[in-house]
């Protein structure tokens, strides 16, 4: 699993996912309601930003030669990345052509997701080994 996670395929594929399901246009999707509990959408948008966060970051610091600083840093820059992609895809889903449902509790569960998505990475990172290679 650790090999796999250490591939660019991973979180490039998780992004290009994660966006086809969350811009898919209303018109395309079944009409029965699949939710398991109320607010189950709020889970699927903080796994969908925690995986994103977690993948990148997991990415670049295993592959990577960088300091605890430049982790802390890349980070945070690619968690600010993934909150405001939250936000803007929560505009794109009120547009006219995709017809979803606006909601600032989505880009919540967006952003907590891809924090909390920092903070562990970051706990777990320094107890892997970092291949010695350039990225």
């Amino acid at each position: 699993m650790l090999a796999l996670l250490r591939k660019k395929i991973v979180p490039i594929g998780w992004l290009i996912c994660m966006h086809i399901l969350l811009l898919f246009p209303h018109q395309g999707m079944p009409k029965e309601d699949i939710r398991l509990f109320p607010h189950f959408d709020k889970v699927v948008h903080f796994g969908f930003y925690f995986l994103i966060v977690f993948t990148w970051c997991f990415y670049l610091f295993v592959n990577g030669e960088y300091s605890p600083r430049q982790k802390r840093n890349w980070g945070i820059f690619i968690t600010v990345l993934a909150i405001l992609d939250g936000i803007a895809v929560e505009f794109l889903q009120r547009s006219d052509f995709i017809q979803r449902d606006f909601d600032w509790f989505d880009a919540l569960a967006d952003g907590i997701g891809a924090i909390c998505a920092l903070v562990a990475v970051l706990l777990v990172s320094p107890h892997l080994p970092a291949q010695k290679k350039p990225l």
